[in-house]
């Protein structure tokens, strides 16, 4: 079985700067010692905030409807082991 796989960067998660790959409790921790009583809407030094989330999404949205639902570029085929 051949399998592609588009990868997409507009899609990647939510960068969180400085705090990236820290524990979610020490993540809500500092954000708390931040001054943010809401986490998700807390942004780390060098990480996205959540309107750039938003945008980053819809461009991909904009992207797929311009290219069509089956847009194929940079598609990268790999053997699928199962």
């Amino acid at each position: 079985m051949l399998l592609c796989l588009q990868i997409w960067p507009l899609l990647r998660e939510r960068s969180f700067g400085k705090l990236e790959g820290m524990p979610v409790e020490d993540f809500i921790a500092q954000a708390e010692t931040d001054g943010h009583s809401i986490f998700w809407d807390y942004t780390p030094e060098g990480g996205e905030d959540l309107e750039q989330v938003r945008l980053r999404a819809k461009k991909f949205f904009e992207v797929k409807t311009e290219h069509g639902q089956f847009f194929q570029a940079q598609c990268q085929c790999t053997e699928a082991a199962w």
